[in-house]
């Protein structure tokens, strides 16, 4: 048992599978290695067993706290919330000062679209845990679905106020600001959770979109100048109708590029594809992408930097397959959640969008308190 749990904290989660199985033959009637082998299930994203080795453990242990709750995140991953609340309810009649219980909870609520019942479970973890921001992001959520937004502000002004380097805090009150409307105050708030982290793909979506608006409202604004953009159109539409027709002093520049040496690992195609992003050259980033999964399918940061570059193309539901199989060849993939929160966002899908974004705090809150914020 202690081998297989320390190969689970050291990300070995497969390999730890044979030593709970050995565990389990040695004494069939202990619960914690049914419990923990099906924790390891589900960290590899295969909760069908994950399930099934909750449930042993239950059989053997019904008042195993820690079974019913992983169970019930098992049951939310595959969108199973009914059976989801009831697992965390029979966790939180064991254990009902556990915060982060009533935190797991209220995220299944929101799921089923229960935002009373999410907004009561997350002032609870709040009473219990008054310090952790991530309760106040999550509760301030609540408060915007209920359209108390004057609570949610206050809510996530104060996760910032205890959490001051956190750029989900951030992000949380700037997209809070741009979906009600003051754009101004979100772009201040996106402009610094960007700062803290640079390369988060959800800031730099809701950043676009507001500074969109931004520019949309500048041309209602100037009537006279509208019919400005329209000579614009026909240079637009050459350069995206006949790329293969540069200049021949372009052309000239860029042989020698197209000479150098492709990078030959799955890695190096996804630096290439980094690069091109910084570049803006996401058509680019797209094929270099692709070509590092095409070299390793596992590669789950190749599959997220895909979904990034199609993402700034407009593409959001090709974003959000890459996204969703960056999810599935590392279900701890913060980052990926929250990009893929930010595609459903683009696509009006709140529900999904803040889903996810639960699931994002949830994992980041399970990191040291230096690196989560």
């Amino acid at each position: 048992m202690l081998a297989a749990r320390a190969l689970v904290a050291l990300d070995k989660k497969k390999d730890s599978l044979p030593d709970y199985a050995e565990a389990i033959r040695l004494d069939p009637n202990d619960a914690e290695p049914y419990r923990e082998r099906g924790f390891a299930h589900g960290q590899l994203g295969d909760f069908d067993n994950a399930i099934a080795g909750m449930t042993k453990a239950l059989q053997l242990d019904p008042k195993n706290a820690r079974a019913f709750f992983l169970r019930g995140e098992a049951y939310r991953h595959i969108k199973k919330n009914e059976e989801s609340a009831a697992d965390m309810t029979a966790a939180l009649a064991l254990m009902p000062n556990d915060a982060n219980l009533y935190l797991a909870r209220a995220a299944t609520y929101s799921a089923m679209e229960k935002h009373a019942e999410a907004l009561a479970d997350r002032t609870e973890a709040i009473r219990l845990r008054p310090d952790y921001p991530g309760a106040y992001i999550a509760r301030g959520g609540s408060y915007h679905l209920l359209g108390r937004h004057e609570e949610g502000f206050q809510d996530r002004t104060k996760a910032i106020e205890l959490a001051p380097l956190m750029a989900e805090a951030w992000l949380a009150r700037g997209s809070a600001y741009y979906l009600t409307g003051n754009l101004e105050k979100a772009l201040a708030d996106l402009d610094q959770a960007r700062r803290l982290d640079p390369g988060d793909a959800e800031t730099l979506g809701v950043i676009a979109a507001a500074r969109q608006k931004v520019e949309a409202q500048k041309a209602a604004a100037a009537k006279p100048v509208v019919e400005a953009p329209k000579p614009v159109e026909p240079v637009v539409v050459a350069a995206a109708v006949e790329p293969s027709k540069p200049a021949p002093a372009v052309a000239a520049a860029k042989a020698p590029v197209a000479e150098q040496p492709k990078p030959v690992t799955a890695k190096g195609l996804e630096r290439e594809g980094r690069d091109l992003l910084a570049q803006s050259d996401f058509d680019g980033a797209v094929a270099a992408f692709s070509a590092a999964i095409a070299k390793d399918p596992k590669l789950a940061s190749a599959w997220n930097g895909r979904g990034y570059a199609k993402m700034r193309k407009a593409d959001y539901k090709g974003a959000i397959e890459d996204y969703t199989a960056a999810i599935q060849r590392n279900v701890n993939y913060a980052n990926a959640y929250k990009n893929r929160a930010a595609a459903f966002r683009m696509l009006g899908n709140k529900a999904m969008a803040d889903e996810d974004t639960e699931m994002a705090n949830e994992l980041h809150s399970k990191l040291p308190a230096n690196v989560a914020r």
